[in-house]
């Protein structure tokens, strides 16, 4: 995917010859992965955690049913960099 593509999607920050990931409070709240045609680990992992941190386990069990096998990815991402 391009950076441009990376910025439509919602993912990153580009501007002055610099990209940068967009932090977990930056993405959108509303962020529906069955209408997301740009879905990514990352994405997920971030949706995830902020879910666990600020919601409940409920909240991101919904999300998980949602994403399908990109959970196992999810999980292990943040296995990862929880390290």
């Amino acid at each position: 995917m391009s950076v441009d593509g990376l910025v439509r999607a919602g993912l990153v920050k580009s501007g002055g010859g610099k990209v940068r990931l967009l932090d977990r409070n930056e993405l959108d709240v509303n962020w529906d992965p069955t209408k997301d045609s740009h879905l990514t680990v990352w994405e997920v992992t971030q949706h995830l955690v902020s879910l666990l941190l600020g919601e409940s386990e409920a909240s991101a069990a919904e999300l998980l049913a949602k994403v399908g096998g990109l959970g196992d990815a999810a999980r292990d991402l943040a296995t990862v960099c929880s390290r």
